[in-house]
């Protein structure tokens, strides 16, 4: 794996160990950890211009719906506003304008829903 310029990740068994002990301590580490790899990649393929516009959108996508689904709401609010305005470039590839709507979708299910103000 990646080493050079990355995070230092530990060996799986230590996640392993820790589900051992404490199954909520070794989820919530896997999420971080994975969230960290996730992101080091993505500016990775982003500065190298790994693949086409599409493959970042897909990636990007994949991210924010983590952030969502963590309940981290108005941090992908961020994320899902950048990828909307490059709605057209996730045309490029059949698969992944479809994913990224169906990722937003669902965030916007996680958004509590507002009620109108009485007056």
């Amino acid at each position: 794996r990646f080493r050079d310029g990355f995070t230092k990740i530990p060996p799986m068994r230590t996640l392993g160990a820790l589900w051992d002990g404490d199954v909520a301590a070794a989820a919530a580490e896997a999420r971080r950890l994975g969230e960290t790899i996730a992101r080091e990649v993505l500016t990775i393929l982003k500065d190298t211009g790994g693949g086409h516009a599409a493959s970042v959108i897909a990636a990007e996508s994949y991210l924010a719906s983590f952030v969502s689904k963590q309940g981290r709401l108005d941090e992908a609010d961020e994320m899902f506003a950048s990828l909307m305005e490059r709605h057209e470039d996730a045309e490029q590839e059949a698969w992944v304008a479809p994913r990224l709507d169906m990722h937003y979708a669902e965030h916007l299910a996680r958004r509590p829903k507002e009620t109108p103000s009485a007056n």
